[in-house]
């Protein structure tokens, strides 16, 4: 639940910063890193899980400028 409460947050702030509409997408990274003994030697394992994420479909937000919401 406080994750939610987060992702408001940096809403509002992109918002308030680009003052224009713009789309976020939520996306659940659990499971995208392998469990492999000494992998991560300069960050493959990070590239491999940024590969993973990047394939998935997440949630997707649209978000206009507060001038339009009030």
């Amino acid at each position: 639940m406080e994750i939610w409460i987060l992702l408001k947050k940096i809403e509002k702030l992109l918002n308030l910063k680009f003052c224009s509409s713009f789309e976020l997408e939520y996306v659940d990274e659990s499971k995208t890193s392998l469990k492999i003994k000494n992998f991560n030697q300069r960050g493959k394992r990070d590239m491999l899980s940024a590969k993973f994420i990047s394939k998935r479909e997440g949630y997707r937000y649209s978000v206009l400028p507060l001038s339009l919401t009030g």
